[in-house]
């Protein structure tokens, strides 16, 4: 039985109307005659990112209401409250959004209280005082909870303690917070080349007169350029240590690009797919396979001038590392010859319980591991680059830390696997074709002198493979001196990816080969 279609075959999305007013701010209007309601929305240019004076761009957004030239903050609110208008304020990093709700018939007196909210507010002391009193506590409060204090480091580790984007000030700069701070903000930026507006719902003549007018008010600033920002300087690691916790809140992300990009609706489904809906593919790893947490998301976040993507979750305490290490499978790619976010991790081989992570080193040039070999004698850990295979990549075995490449000459094609064998190091290379029936092979390279390359030779073809494929890894059994050998046949690849079958097989096969004998 053939299941009906649930989503449509075309959306319609209304087209805002515009209209540029004389004081410049444009009016956007999409009307709609289906509830007799109108939702105003005034949007400033005036966020967090522009204060000179912490919290001063927080503080001009929410004392609007708290007492005009006309009328005092209980007046205010008692108003909206008898004709059942709603009103809010959000204030993020680049914006300030006033916004108002009214039924139709009670637009005019709504109305004339956001002419008192929007033109004339006095910033009185007394309510200044006591709102910095109250954000100050409640502050303190917020900063007890764990994902406020990664959240906040978050962005701090993204953009830079000093950048606008990642800056965090102390709770106390509330005591210092004044009232010319807060009205000299407001005069700086809540100004119509910092404005525009958004009109919907059932909007007649006169409704849209009426708001045209109000927004046309709104007084011209002084002429500034838009104020400098210094560039992002992320540091790719941070912890914040929280004794006794019970959950670690986790943030992943990096720098990307705005909404202006051509990429950023593509990355937008890329961060639903991953983690912006229940059934996403992180939501069934972390919560429905593994059970570390209620939740995990994954966003494009816009900003002004810059954009990220950030995956967040909250997940038990003792299972920090354990949920990490899936977020990064999660989103580790390999696509048409190009690795990305490929983690090596390292394992106890009693336990196969999960105890560090290798970080690349940039510089290194490595793109990314194709195998793994551990050098024992020396201390050392060498790391085989499928993507260009000129050279292996050594580290410290204890610290992680780089130490050296070595340049193999010549070079094996597509290498695969590695392993030490008393400072030799064995390469498996896919380097025969399977459509002309050749079979792979395995070399050798000395590299117990130090030196930045290393002679290969050929060790062995791979011609008793039962079908010529893609050879994979290969290690030497330590209790038998047997050489073992991971082959697959059946499955056509191409720069790494399967591109369908050989004739005869519908599915790839995977054999592991036994040489006897071999150190």
């Amino acid at each position: 039985m053939t299941q009906p279609r649930i989503t449509p075959s075309q959306v319609e999305v209304a087209e805002a109307r515009r209209t540029t007013l004389p004081n410049g701010i444009g009016l956007y209007t999409l009307a709609s005659d289906d509830f007799e309601v109108l939702r105003i929305s005034f949007v400033f240019r005036a966020g967090s990112a522009l204060q000179q004076a912490p919290f001063s761009a927080s503080a001009a957004a929410n004392l609007l209401s708290e007492g005009s030239r006309d009328m005092t903050a209980h007046q205010i609110a008692e108003q909206l409250d008898y004709y059942g208008s709603w009103y809010d304020v959000n204030v993020d990093r680049d914006y300030a959004y006033i916004n108002f709700a009214t039924l139709s018939k009670f637009f005019d007196p709504t109305l004339a209280v956001a002419e008192q909210i929007l033109l004339c507010p006095a910033f009185p002391e007394e309510e200044l005082r006591t709102y910095a009193a109250k954000r100050r506590q409640r502050l303190a409060v917020e900063r007890a909870k764990i994902d406020v204090k990664a959240r906040e480091a978050f962005a701090r580790a993204l953009f830079g303690e000093r950048h606008p984007y990642g800056v965090s000030s102390h709770e106390e700069a509330y005591d210092s917070l004044t009232r010319d701070d807060v009205a000299g903000f407001y005069r700086r930026f809540y100004t119509a080349e910092n404005c525009f507006v958004v009109c919907s719902g059932r909007i007649g003549d006169h409704e849209l007169k009426a708001v045209a007018e109000l927004a046309g008010r709104i007084p011209r600033g002084a002429a500034e350029a838009p104020p400098a920002f210094p560039a992002p300087q992320t540091t790719h690691a941070a912890f914040v240590e929280y004794p006794g916790a019970v959950q670690s809140s986790l943030r992943i992300g990096r720098l990307l690009f705005p909404r202006t990009h051509p990429d950023f609706l593509g990355m937008q489904v890329v961060a639903t797919a991953l983690g912006g809906y229940f059934g996403s593919r992180l939501m069934q790893n972390l919560r429905e396979e593994h059970g570390y947490t209620y939740g995990v998301v994954s966003a494009m976040v816009n900003f002004e001038r810059e954009g990220y993507f950030a995956i967040a979750a909250q997940v038990g305490a003792d299972v920090t590392q354990e949920a990490l290490r899936e977020i990064y499978a999660g989103i580790e790619t390999f696509d048409d010859g190009r690795g990305e976010n490929i983690q090596v991790a390292v394992y106890d081989a009693n336990t196969l319980k999960w105890k560090r992570s290798i970080d690349w080193e940039p510089s290194s040039g490595q793109v990314e591991v194709c195998g793994l070999a551990v050098d024992r004698d020396r201390n050392m850990v060498w790391m085989a680059d499928w993507v260009d295979g000129r050279y292996v990549y050594g580290y410290n075995r204890k610290t992680g830390r780089y130490v050296r490449k070595v340049h193999l000459r010549p070079v094996p094609q597509w290498q695969q696997g590695i392993f030490m064998v008393g400072g030799r190091m064995l390469i498996s290379a896919d380097d025969g074709d399977a459509d002309l029936d050749e079979p792979d092979n395995l070399y050798v390279a000395d590299l117990r002198d130090g030196k930045s390359y290393a002679t290969v030779l050929p060790f062995r073809s791979m011609a008793d493979f039962r079908r010529p494929g893609e050879i994979e890894g290969l290690a030497v059994d330590p209790a038998t001196d047997d050489l073992l050998v991971l082959a697959n046949r059946g499955a056509r690849i191409v720069l790494g990816m399967p591109r369908g079958f050989y004739p005869g097989y519908d599915g790839e096969v995977h054999e592991v080969y036994v040489f006897e004998k071999v150190k």
